[in-house]
């Protein structure tokens, strides 16, 4: 939100969780249009809030239908406006009993078992029927070159942009 807000004239922050917000209002508070919410995009206080642009970083996958939740996020785009995921693992079906238990063994390493069921696997199947572009695929093998041989710090997510409308 904070890199965002060095490109961007107006940028909200939102979250449900209180001390999230309050760690990024004490670091990044002070600049200039960027604020910070405590709230739930699901809150009608968004009725009539039309963004350009909605990033979800590292968050989509704390939301149960993220069917659900992206058709919200394209009520509160203006015209040509755009939802970005960021660092948000999307499986197919053959990879989802793996990555559940992955992902369980994960949190109980972390001593706390219970974010288990707050973590939910969405499918690429979740955006069909959407304008979508694939903007990062980490699977390309010129992405597979760069982390691998080069070393360089690629991310292993897709970054996915979903259009309101077309442009």
């Amino acid at each position: 939100t904070a890199r965002l807000a060095q490109h961007c004239p107006n940028v909200l922050g939102i979250d449900v969780a209180r001390p999230e917000l309050e760690r990024a209002a004490a670091a990044f508070g002070d600049r200039p249009g960027l604020s910070f919410a405590f709230a739930d995009v699901f809150d009608p206080v968004f009725a009539e809030a039309p963004f350009d642009l909605i990033v979800l970083a590292s968050s989509a996958q704390y939301f149960p239908d993220l069917g659900a939740l992206l058709d919200r996020l394209l009520e509160l785009l203006g015209r040509g406006g755009e939802v970005v995921l960021l660092d948000t693992p999307l499986y197919r079906e053959n990879q989802l009993s793996a990555a559940r238990e992955a992902t369980r063994r994960y949190y109980a390493r972390l001593e706390v078992p219970e974010m288990a069921a707050r973590y939910h696997h969405h499918q690429w199947s979740a955006l069909d029927g959407r304008a979508v572009e694939l903007v990062y695929d980490p699977r390309r093998l010129v992405q597979h070159f760069a982390r691998r041989v080069l070393r360089l710090a690629v991310s292993p997510f897709p970054i996915v942009t979903i259009r309101r409308s077309p442009p």
